[in-house]
């Protein structure tokens, strides 16, 4: 904002250095010398600040050419008739500081040059603007040839105002548009949130209030309960008790997202290397599946990317592999280089892949697609983390169909440049 009043003035001065030199035309024109003196100094004043802009001392600018324009105006009240009308500039200059000061800011710099403007105004009309024995021009000239350049010059200031008035309202327009939009969308995202959370919590919940529930009236009513059977039911609880626990991972880690990484974060990573990490710690998951997670490639890949971003990208997308892969199926990393610049990583599994008509949602936070309506879990934010980290190491990512014709998630990062031996 402080910005655009500082345009304001620099656009202020630019319009108010040619009416200056207008009433300065005007002087000589009426062979008044004392009219000249007066324009001359309110155009020093508009010269100073345009000057002092160029410096970028652009406080002093403001103060500079408003002071001076003013004395160089009051003056003039002096010199001319009141018929011509002089003092009515007085009124739009009350304004200029508030365009060119932030109130709450610059409060008592703003309410200083108010009162420079009324000041004057009040001491000429106190005075009658009988400050000399006679007026350097008259009545019946300040009425005619004063009076309409006066009104001329009063009008392009609250024109000026005006402008500005109005850049100011459209600017604080866009932004409660763009302010109301984000908050509907904000407010989408949090039905969403709790349709989708209300969801896939109810599952797991009552699975452990179900399985505990039943333990215990098997207990009060002295049944017993064959090791066999406990186990299994302990292996069902514990399992819910890892859905809620990853879904509440996931929403953490969404909250907690930047989006940007910065330049000391990105470094060369092997992504051979990083796959191999998150393979070793999801294993159990795909034992339990009896599924072949493995990674294409064999040759050292190396990427510029921030290791603990890129290491939870692979994470969910081999977890989102793991989770919709059949029993007995596998999950695949293959990669391969783009123009020689960027590596892509494509994560395919066995599983049916993304719906043709959910790849333009797959990204959106709470979207679990068409898996909103099966038994696997989640909170639908995978997705949604792995595109602000992707974003954030400067790479792509997309979906796009496999060698299988099944739609699968690819990522691209820039690949690290080679050291120098």
């Amino acid at each position: 904002m402080e910005d655009a009043r500082i345009s304001h003035s620099r656009a202020s001065v630019r319009v108010a250095l040619p009416l200056a030199i207008l009433w300065i035309a005007l002087g000589l024109f009426l062979k008044s010398w004392a009219v000249v003196a007066a324009a001359a100094l309110v155009g020093l004043g508009f010269t100073s600040g345009m000057i002092l802009h160029r410096m970028n001392a652009h406080t002093l600018a403001r103060i500079t050419w408003f002071l001076i324009a003013n004395v160089g105006a009051f003056w003039a009240t002096f010199l001319v008739h009141p018929m011509g009308y002089i003092s009515f500039m007085f009124a739009p200059a009350c304004a200029m500081p508030f365009l060119m000061f932030s109130l709450g800011r610059d409060r008592n710099t703003v309410i200083s040059l108010v009162c420079v403007p009324i000041t004057f105004w009040f001491v000429g009309w106190y005075t009658d603007y009988s400050l000399y024995d006679s007026f350097v021009i008259g009545e019946e000239q300040a009425r005619t040839i004063i009076a309409p350049l006066s009104a001329m010059t009063v009008f392009i200031l609250v024109m000026i105002e005006m402008s500005y008035f109005a850049s100011v309202f459209s600017s604080y327009s866009r932004g409660l548009a763009v302010a109301r939009r984000r908050a509907v969308v904000s407010s989408e995202a949090k039905s969403a949130f709790l349709r989708s959370m209300s969801h896939e919590l109810k599952t797991p919940l009552n699975a452990i209030i179900g399985f505990s529930d039943l333990t215990q009236q098997d207990a009060e009513h002295g049944r017993e309960i064959s090791p066999k059977a406990l186990a299994e039911r302990m292996e069902m609880v514990r399992q819910a008790g890892g859905q809620i626990a990853e879904m509440v991972e996931n929403m953490l880690a969404f909250a907690s997202l930047t989006n940007e990484a910065s330049e000391d974060e990105l470094q060369p990573v092997d992504t051979t290397q990083i796959i191999s990490i998150q393979i070793a710690k999801l294993l159990p998951k795909a034992e339990a599946k009896d599924l072949d997670v493995s990674c294409d490639f064999d040759r050292t890949q190396k990427v510029l990317a921030d290791p603990e971003r890129l290491g939870e990208v692979i994470k969910q997308l081999l977890t989102n592999g793991i989770k919709f892969a059949p029993e007995g199926g596998w999950v695949h990393v293959t990669a391969h280089q783009v123009d020689g610049k960027c590596l892509r990583l494509m994560f395919i599994d066995s599983g049916a892949g993304f719906d043709e008509n959910d790849v333009v949602r797959a990204f959106r936070p709470f979207e679990r697609l068409s898996a909103e309506n099966g038994t696997v879990s989640g909170a639908g934010v995978g997705l949604a983390i792995v595109r602000t980290h992707v974003r954030a190491m400067h790479g792509r990512v997309g979906i796009e169909k496999d060698a299988y014709g099944k739609y699968a998630v690819w990522i691209e990062l820039p690949i690290a440049p080679e050291k120098a031996s």
